[in-house]
């Protein structure tokens, strides 16, 4: 390895970009313990020693007036930061990975260039020396700082702060403060599981788009200044010790997710307001494993008109309330891993995926025949094969892109055509022609029971790709070959599939059968 002298660095008066972490090891710069010599730098706007073994950058106050990037990271023997004084135009300060920085000099928290300092994986590092007040801080990461335990005050000019990731650091409480940074977007405290509390001032926070708190297990509740949040769009809140919703948070507007997955502290099950939802913007929930049973699912969902996806995987429930089908944006159901699941619900007319995988109570008759719409149902849910069966009859078609569902069972519907040759493991479904090839869709099955059979239903429409395949050029003098291509563990395996079209006759002979139905 070669050893290069820091005297390198005098007489550079027009150096302006120094980087040494990119070149090859045989000539990767060895600098035991300081940097570059400062004073021929003046000129420099940006150094990258990712890498280094330097344990301090200088001594004392050094002037580099342009010097606006500065990248240290994963510098493991870099032990404390020097005053930035002389450094009046800094802007990105990234220290990611520096395990052994334990000492941050004063004049950086008073700097008033910086718009992102990165201390994230600076494993030794317990605390900053004092009040931030960094007025164009933006970006502020002490993620994976394991040791930190005391976040300091913030200052009335912390206002542009935009970005706050604490996550899996070892604080206890958030200082009041927190309420001064009016800018703030995003709160990232995921994993920091010493966290007892959140500040009541976190209502002042009225910019906050996005709250994480997931993983922060001694965390019980939200406070109820949450209502005054009007721009959070996120909450993440999954395996936390909180086992109810405050009803403050139907104030949120614009509220479009919450995820709240693996709380199950409460033995009755998680619990709802008994307030009305009235989440306009809801688009996403995720609720799995949290202790759910059949009564403790408010029928109020039916309100939440624009949901799209609800994920209640892994809960008690026996069945779950008829209210799912009137939710008229829902496409998204997973249910899988409900132990105690016996009926699936009615399906709305929206719907394109339904997981009901590794349901073990699941009842699933044999499929008939005759019923060209069981594809989508078992005979037990003939309403909703009913009501699909007449807006097929009216033209409206099936569902308009794709409708897919996993669930238990081991007939296969005889009125599929058995295939040449048998297939496994994941499913690919693509259409091909002569000189393209055009992806239809994909379907990463979730992990299953492995003494467990299952059924994987999947329905297209020509809607998804009429316009594509009626071109001149996509046809080939072999028609169309749909082909299953499977790319998993070797665990799973698919022992039988088949296919078929829905035409004409279908409906013909499904109107059939709904009139004998009808008449016995």
């Amino acid at each position: 390895m070669k050893h290069w002298s820091s005297e390198a660095f005098f007489n550079t008066s027009h150096l302006k970009y120094l980087s040494l972490g990119e070149i090859s090891p045989l000539e990767r710069l060895s600098i035991e313990n300081s940097g570059p010599q400062t004073t021929q730098l003046d000129e420099v706007v940006d150094i990258k020693l990712s890498h280094s073994k330097i344990q301090h950058l200088w001594q004392g106050i050094k002037f580099i007036g342009k010097l606006k990037y500065l990248n240290m990271t994963f510098s493991k023997k870099l032990k404390r930061l020097p005053d930035f004084s002389g450094v009046p135009n800094l802007e990105k300060l990234i220290l990611k990975g520096c395990d052994g920085l334990t000492e941050v000099h004063p004049s950086l928290l008073h700097h008033k260039k910086v718009v992102l300092m990165n201390l994230e994986d600076c494993k030794s590092l317990k605390s900053l020396p004092g009040k931030l007040e960094m007025s164009s801080l933006e970006k502020l990461i002490l993620s994976g700082c394991c040791e930190f335990k005391i976040l300091p005050e913030f200052g009335e000019s912390m206002e542009n702060l935009s970005m706050l990731a604490l996550e899996g650091i070892a604080i206890r409480n958030l200082p009041s403060s927190l309420g001064s940074l009016v800018g703030l977007a995003s709160l990232n405290l995921k994993n920091c599981k010493s966290l007892v509390c959140l500040p009541d001032t976190i209502h002042r926070l009225n910019s906050l788009i996005i709250l994480n708190i997931s993983g922060c297990s001694r965390l019980c509740r939200l406070p109820d200044g949450l209502k005054e949040i009007k721009c959070l769009k996120e909450l993440h809140a999954n395996d936390t010790a909180i086992d109810e919703l405050p009803s403050s948070i139907f104030y949120l507007d614009n509220l479009k997710s919450i995820i709240i997955f693996g709380s199950q502290q409460a033995s009755t099950g998680f619990r709802f307001p008994t307030s009305l939802w009235n989440l306009p913007s809801l688009r996403y929930i995720n609720l799995s494993y949290c202790n759910l049973s059949e009564e403790s699912i408010p029928d109020y969902l039916r309100h939440l008109s624009s949901l799209k996806s609800l994920d209640l995987t892994g809960n008690n429930f026996v069945y779950i309330p008829s209210t799912i089908s009137k939710l008229p944006k829902l496409h998204f159901l997973y249910l899988n891993c409900c132990q105690k699941l016996q009926l699936l619900p009615e399906i709305s007319s929206s719907m394109t995926e339904l997981d009901a995988s590794n349901c073990d109570s699941l009842e699933t008759t044999k499929f008939n025949p005759a019923k060209p719409c069981s594809v989508f149902a078992s005979p037990r849910q003939l309403s909703y094969v009913e009501k699909k069966i007449n807006s097929f009859i009216e033209g409206l078609c099936l569902p308009s892109a794709r409708f897919d569902m996993l669930i238990p069972g081991k007939e296969t519907p005889s009125c599929y055509a058995d295939p040449p040759e048998l297939c496994n493991h994941e499913i690919d479904c693509c259409l091909f022609s002569s000189n393209a090839k055009l992806f239809v869709t994909t379907r990463t099955l979730p992990p299953m029971n492995p003494y467990l059979p299952h059924l994987y239903i999947l329905y297209l429409s020509i809607d998804q790709f009429r316009d594509r395949i009626l071109k001149d050029d996509y046809w080939s003098e072999n028609g169309i070959e749909f082909v299953l291509k499977c790319y998993c563990c070797h665990s799973l395996q698919i022992v039988k599939c088949g296919c078929r079209l829905v035409c004409k006759q279908d409906v013909k002979d499904w109107n059939k059968v709904m009139n004998q139905f009808n008449e016995s």
